[in-house]
């Protein structure tokens, strides 16, 4: 079965009918969090998350602080926002049509 996948694999990516979807190290999470540090209208929460982000172990800090300021759903919609515009503009891109449901 290795076999047969390996060969439908290599027919997949030297095929012109297929584009490689963007990895996950293409999508800048930390530019997303800084973005979202940057949304924020209280100056001293702001701040204190922007702080935050900057050096090892802010993902952890980043996610810690959310829930204790009880941002998590402002920032779930962010990043969501962040993902969905990624897409969009990888589909451009990539000339493929989209129709967004309504």
């Amino acid at each position: 079965w290795m076999k047969e996948a390996n060969r439908i694999q290599r027919e997949v990516f030297e095929s012109g009918d297929y584009v490689q979807l963007p990895e996950k190290v293409d999508i800048h999470d930390w530019q997303i969090m800084d973005e979202f540090c940057l949304s924020l209208r209280r100056a001293d929460i702001r701040d204190e998350l922007y702080d935050l982000i900057r050096g090892r172990g802010a993902f952890g800090r980043f996610n810690s602080a959310i829930r204790r300021l009880r941002l998590e759903n402002d920032w779930h919609d962010f990043r969501n926002r962040a993902y969905e515009e990624i897409a969009l503009d990888w589909l451009k891109e990539n000339e493929i049509s989209f129709v967004r449901d309504s």
